[in-house]
């Protein structure tokens, strides 16, 4: 039998070992000198000063304990060994840990009084190697767990406990690589089956929610073959559970699950909603409360869930004050994300947040922008952004413009070097801009927009053009918003922002200088004034220009502009110049 061992390389002396057919036919003795024998040839052919024929000797005669004993020590004797070049070492190292976690997989092993040292052993050296994965280990150690299936009169929970120690250490640590092989292996069903049995112990559940969690991260179809062998009631179930840690890992799973729309509406029947509400409620451990938030966050995207959350649960105070006036950056981020999907579900939604006195704590919160975490910044800003869009529908900027949020804003934006902050900024300001013409006074007043000005000329980010562009063509409706855009060269910015690749900027700067046109001062000396600057930048001759290409979508707009334009005897004596030459006309 040796010999026959000797001749198979190192991955088919492992598929031979543990194939059930082999198992049976060497029983578990055997297979442990069978290892022993190819630790031991390893092992002396580098000079560790180990006697072979004693060593193989010692393990043929040896109960099963002792074997493990045996060659823990041979490894550990290697593992100090400094005679051996590192490319040998390691290698030798990774056949000799996968050798040894086959003993582990034969399941009488662990219950001698070294499995600890070797389930230490495997976890701290062989999950670190880069050939697990390539070399079926995740396949072995699927083996290993379905050899201990709680169903099994045979189980024994701490191998089950040990192999799936591994299993999630290997996850960790060997990501999407190790995901794709647990998949195809069928794991995920099998960790999945794990917790549908009732036979199951919560520690054992514990370990496979953590695995199944940090899967998710790497494969994001898991949700779906959950659902699928319906193990997701299972853990919504989890969810009510009096043991902490369940709770804590089954939450996370289901912020994973819940990303998935179709799953949100299938857990929905399973009474997720209620479960998650009661947590929020009544949870104090903090990363129990962000994932019920989280996960409870993403079912807003339903109309009909989104009604249950905040008229028939009444969430929106809860959130107020047991996360956005946390002492925790993490519940407070969470707690603002909630506030940003409730605020772009539904119009109503915004509503309701406003009148559940949410604008305050926000306000208390842009007062402390120096001491809050970057993220916190960022999720503030942008919980903002969305809670002022609609604004002539929800009222909501004159509640922030009422409670003097504005000058907060304005001092963020002077001094923030984020571009995500700064962009949502500018919506901000846009959205303020497009309500009514006290508020783009205010703004006027504010002195930022000398600064947006500069910042379009020297932006490279599409977004915040597109964003500044359409700033101005709310502010635009005010002539003396106007004025303020000749004076530093505002309106020139926006005529280049005609020829940007992005078609919304394009469209902004259109609106841009319509409403200048269309808005602009009712005095017609005042107005001709603006009219024969615009000319003076060569408008007609841009908007021409524009009409001989093929950009359709702006022409209707351009044209309105050239019908008012033309009322006046210069911009006339343009369209002149310009006719002859534009096949459009």
């Amino acid at each position: 039998m040796f010999s026959s061992i000797q001749k198979l390389n190192f991955t088919s002396l492992i598929k031979w070992l543990f194939h059930p057919d082999t198992l049976k036919l060497l029983g578990i003795g055997s297979a442990s000198v069978g290892i022993g024998y190819y630790i031991v040839k390893q092992v002396t052919s580098v000079n560790l000063g180990l006697d072979e024929p004693k060593l193989l000797e010692e393990l043929e005669n040896s109960s099963d304990l002792q074997k493990s004993e045996t060659l823990i020590r041979i490894l550990e004797r290697f593992e100090s060994s400094t005679n051996t070049n590192e490319a040998f070492h390691e290698n030798f190292k990774t056949s000799a840990l996968f050798l040894t976690i086959k003993l582990i997989v034969s399941t009488d092993l662990i219950l001698g009084s070294n499995a600890s040292r070797v389930a230490h052993y495997l976890i701290s050296n062989l999950v670190y190697s880069s050939k697990f994965v390539e070399l079926d280990g995740i396949e072995t150690v699927i083996l290993a767990i379905q050899m201990n299936d709680p169903g099994n009169k045979q189980c024994e929970t701490p191998a089950l406990l040990h192999h799936l120690k591994l299993l999630y250490k290997i996850i960790k640590l060997s990501k999407a690589k190790a995901v794709t092989q647990l998949e195809k292996n069928g794991g995920i069903s099998l960790l999945g089956t794990l917790l549908t049995i009732s036979e199951t112990p919560e520690e054992i559940q514990i370990f496979v929610l953590k695995c199944l969690t940090w899967a998710c991260e790497y494969y994001s179809t898991i949700p779906k073959l959950l659902s699928k062998i319906s193990v997701l009631p299972v853990i919504a179930n989890m969810l009510s559970s009096s043991n902490q840690e369940i709770v804590k890992y089954s939450s996370s799973l289901i912020c994973d699950c819940v990303k998935i729309p179709e799953i949100c509406l299938d857990l929905e029947e399973y009474g997720i909603i209620s479960k998650l509400v009661k947590i929020i409620n009544d949870e104090t451990d903090e990363e129990i409360l962000c994932n019920a938030c989280l996960a409870i966050t993403k079912l807003m995207f339903d109309r009909q869930m989104s009604d249950i959350i905040c008229v028939e649960y009444k969430i929106i105070p809860v959130i107020r004050e047991k996360f956005l006036k946390s002492e925790s950056d993490n519940v407070i981020f969470c707690g603002l994300k909630f506030v940003e999907f409730t605020a772009n579900s539904s119009y109503q939604n915004k509503i309701l947040i406003r009148e559940s006195e949410i604008f305050k704590v926000l306000k208390d919160l842009l007062i402390k922008q120096k001491i809050l975490g970057h993220q916190i910044l960022q999720q503030l800003v942008s919980t903002i952004n969305e809670l002022t869009v609609q604004s002539r529908k929800t009222g909501n900027v004159k509640h922030l413009m009422d409670l003097y949020m504005l000058p907060l804003l304005v001092n963020l934006f002077q001094i923030s070097k984020d571009p995500k902050i700064i962009s949502d900024l500018i919506v901000i300001f846009g959205n303020c801009a497009c309500s009514y013409e006290e508020y783009r006074l205010q703004l006027l007043e504010s002195k930022i927009i000398p600064q947006l000005i500069q910042l379009l000329k020297s932006t490279r980010d599409n977004t915040v053009e597109r964003n500044i562009i359409f700033t101005f063509a709310n502010l635009a409706q005010s002539t003396k918003v106007q004025k303020e855009l000749m004076d530093h060269d505002g309106i020139q910015g926006i005529i280049a922002c005609l020829y940007s690749p992005d078609l919304q900027t394009q469209y902004g700067s259109i609106v841009g200088l319509k409403n200048i046109i269309f808005f602009g001062p009712k005095d017609k000396t005042q107005w001709l004034e603006i009219m024969n600057y615009l000319v003076s930048l060569n408008l007609v001759n841009h908007f021409m220009e524009l009409l001989n290409k093929e950009e359709t979508h702006l022409r209707e707009p351009i044209i309105e502009i050239l019908k008012r334009l033309s009322e006046q005897p210069t911009v006339y004596q343009e369209f002149g110049k310009n006719i002859p030459n534009n096949r459009f006309f």
